[in-house]
């Protein structure tokens, strides 16, 4: 499953939540959790999680200078250089 496809499906899906919320164990987080565990994620080799992380913190926050740094981190460490550019 491609980056922006996982993104894509996030900012959908909680395109009109205010709080950032774990997919999987529908647990919520704060936002400095949410960005701990995505920067955890990415540190481990788990991009997909770390995306998904970052993904939804830039859906309620979509200004977080901190999501949008890591998420182009992330994506430009995977080769994806045009999709990196948008998040600086």
């Amino acid at each position: 499953m491609s980056m922006k496809h996982v993104a894509a499906g996030l900012r959908r899906s909680l395109q009109h939540h205010p709080k950032v919320f774990h997919r999987r164990a529908m647990v919520e987080l704060t936002l400095q959790q949410a960005l701990q565990a995505g920067i955890n994620a990415h540190r481990a080799g788990n991009y997909e999680s770390a995306d998904r992380y970052y993904t939804a913190i830039l859906n309620a926050h979509p200004q977080n200078p901190d999501a949008n740094h890591n998420m182009g981190v992330l994506a430009g460490g995977l080769g994806k250089i045009s999709e990196a550019v948008q998040f600086f």
